[in-house]
């Protein structure tokens, strides 16, 4: 999992109006929902459409 600089999150959340730790918890949760759909095992069994 990356580690984000809380500097620069701050800097992109002020300029798109977002709250920096929003901000955080929802490029943290991208990051997990990337690795499901790139995962041969979970984007097979964890998600169903």
């Amino acid at each position: 999992m990356n580690s984000y600089n809380k500097q620069a999150l701050d800097i992109i959340a002020k300029e798109q109006g977002f709250i920096r730790d929003n901000l955080e918890k929802v490029m943290r949760l991208v990051e997990i929902l990337n690795y499901f759909h790139d995962s041969p095992l979970l984007s097979k069994s964890a998600v169903r459409r």
